[in-house]
């Protein structure tokens, strides 16, 4: 930049440069006779109006640039005001313009490589590298927080989210097939597969076992324990009754209806 001597004040039709060093204003009169161009240093409160001041040719004095020499490097494009100032092109920042300028910055450990450009971190993408990738996507509304680390919704479970999730799990080997909701395999029955089910029902106080059996209660035999029971049997036409003792016929009697 033009640091500008110092001269008497004339006027004309001008235009106003602003200097960097000395609070200068230099005034470029807009007619061949007042070519080249020509300064008035101010200071730093003071106020020139253009209007009220008479110029002539004898008036003029030329100024004599004072050059610098840039004692530091700008890059990027960036033009050096002596002795050591950078103004940067649009995207870039730092004393010598070597930082590019990303907005609103470079997440989860990218780099600004070059203005609003960000290189990521494997695992990221975005313009400010802000969103997480997972190899094979969260399904099922399932949301990727991390790379390759899915948070599910309620409901699902897994890498992807792509499993239904019971809670309680399922039990005696049934399968969660969708959320909170089993299948249960035959003899098992309940929201989670956890009671056991006979088909027909355990009768007389008998109960349901795994692989749907029933174990009868003392005195009652048969598949759904329908059918009383008494041990060693009951001879000579008694009848086996429901407390699992015979009932003998007339002349009978003993445990079995053994003795007449």
């Amino acid at each position: 930049m033009v640091k500008c001597k110092q001269i008497q004040i004339f006027s004309g039709t001008a235009s106003i440069y602003w200097g960097l060093e000395g609070w200068s204003r230099c005034y470029e009169i807009f007619s061949e006779i007042f070519e080249p161009k020509i300064c008035v240093r101010l200071d730093r409160n003071s106020q020139l109006n253009l209007d009220i001041f008479v110029v002539t040719q004898a008036d003029v004095v030329e100024y004599s640039p004072v050059k610098q020499a840039c004692r530091v490097n700008c890059r990027n494009g960036g033009t050096c005001y002596p002795p050591s100032t950078c103004i940067c092109q649009k995207g870039y920042i730092g004393t010598e313009c070597q930082y590019a300028l990303c907005k609103p910055g470079c997440m989860n450990g990218g780099v600004c490589v070059a203005p609003n450009k960000c290189r990521c971190k494997p695992g990221y993408v975005g313009n400010s590298c802000h969103k997480a990738v997972c190899q094979y996507g969260c399904k099922n509304g399932g949301e990727c927080v991390a790379p390759n680390k899915c948070v599910c919704r309620s409901g699902f479970s897994g890498k992807d989210c792509s499993q239904p999730y019971c809670d309680p799990a399922c039990q005696n080997g049934g399968e969660c097939v969708k959320p909170y909701f089993c299948h249960c395999p035959p003899g098992t029955r309940g929201n989670f597969c956890e009671k056991f089910h006979c088909k027909p029902e355990c009768q007389n106080g008998g109960i349901c076992t795994g692989k749907g059996k029933c174990s009868c209660s003392r005195g009652y035999t048969g598949y759904s324990c329908e059918k009383a029971y008494c041990p060693g049997g009951c001879l000579n036409g008694g009848n086996c009754g429901k407390t699992g003792k015979c009932l003998c016929p007339l002349g009978f009697t003993g445990l079995h209806c053994e003795i007449k």
